[in-house]
C-alpha cells in the first residue's frame, strides 16, 4: 500500500482553488465536518452525564494516535503514555464542565501537545517534531526483492521534500493526512484560524508535487 500522501501529491493541482487542500470539497467538507460534529456532540454530552462507556470509547480510539503524536515531542514512548493518560483522565475527572468545542478529537490533540511541549524544553520541540514527521513518512513496507522500484524512489523523494519543509508545515500535513484531522481540528491544534490552515497545507503539497515532478 503506498502512502496515503503519495497519490495525493500526484494528482494535478486545482488551480481555480490554489489555497483549498486537493481533497477536500466545499460541499463534502462541511458535510464532514457536520456529522463529526453530530457524534462528537453525542459522546461529549454523554461522557458529561458519567457515562463510562463513552469515555472508554473515546480512550479505545484515541489513546494510540495521541501517543504517537506525544512520541514526537518526548521522543519516550513511557513518557507519552504518560502524557495521554493525564489529558484523558483530566477529561473524565472533569466532565461535568467538559465542553471541548472545537470537538473532541480536535480538543484531545490540541491538549496534548501543550501537555508535551510543557513536558520538554521549547528547544528540543523542533528537533523532536522532525523525528515524529520521519516516522510518519518511515521506511515503507516494500522490502523484498520483487518491490516497485519506481514506487521506492517517489516514496524517497517524498521523504526528503518532506525534511525539507519547514516544522509547521511537517506538523500541519502530518495531523491532516496521517492523523485524519479536519483542516478547522489542524486549525485549533496549530492555534490558526482555519484559512491559514488551508493556505499552509496547499503549500506543503505544492512544494511536495514539485519536488515528485522535476
Amino acid at each position: 500500500m503506498a502512502h496515503p500522501l503519495l497519490a495525493l501529491v500526484a494528482a494535478p493541482p486545482d488551480h481555480d482553488a490554489p489555497f483549498r487542500t486537493p481533497s477536500l470539497s466545499r460541499h463534502a467538507a462541511r458535510d464532514d465536518n457536520a456529522d463529526v460534529a453530530a457524534l462528537g456532540a453525542d459522546i461529549v454530552a454523554r461522557i458529561r452525564a458519567g457515562d463510562a462507556r463513552a469515555f472508554e470509547s473515546v480512550v479505545r480510539e484515541y489513546f494510540t494516535p495521541l501517543a504517537r503524536f506525544v512520541f514526537g515531542f518526548v521522543q519516550s514512548y513511557e513518557d507519552a503514555e504518560d502524557v495521554v493518560q493525564e489529558v484523558l483522565c483530566r477529561v473524565w475527572e472533569r466532565r461535568d464542565a467538559w465542553a471541548p468545542g472545537a470537538g473532541v478529537r480536535a480538543y484531545l490533540f490540541a491538549a496534548a501537545r501543550n501537555r508535551a511541549l510543557n513536558l520538554r524544553a521549547h528547544e528540543l520541540v523542533v528537533s523532536r517534531t522532525r523525528v515524529a514527521v520521519r516516522d510518519a513518512f518511515g521506511e515503507p513496507p516494500f522490502e523484498s526483492a520483487d518491490a516497485d522500484e519506481e514506487l521506492q524512489e517517489s516514496l524517497r523523494r517524498l521523504r526528503l521534500a518532506t525534511d525539507a519543509l519547514s516544522e509547521r508545515q511537517r506538523l500541519a500535513l502530518h495531523l491532516r493526512y496521517e492523523q485524519g484531522l479536519t483542516v478547522p481540528e489542524v486549525a485549533h491544534v496549530l492555534e490558526i484560524s482555519p484559512r491559514p490552515t488551508e493556505r499552509l497545507l496547499a503549500r506543503a503539497l505544492d512544494a511536495l508535487r514539485g519536488a515528485l515532478t522535476r
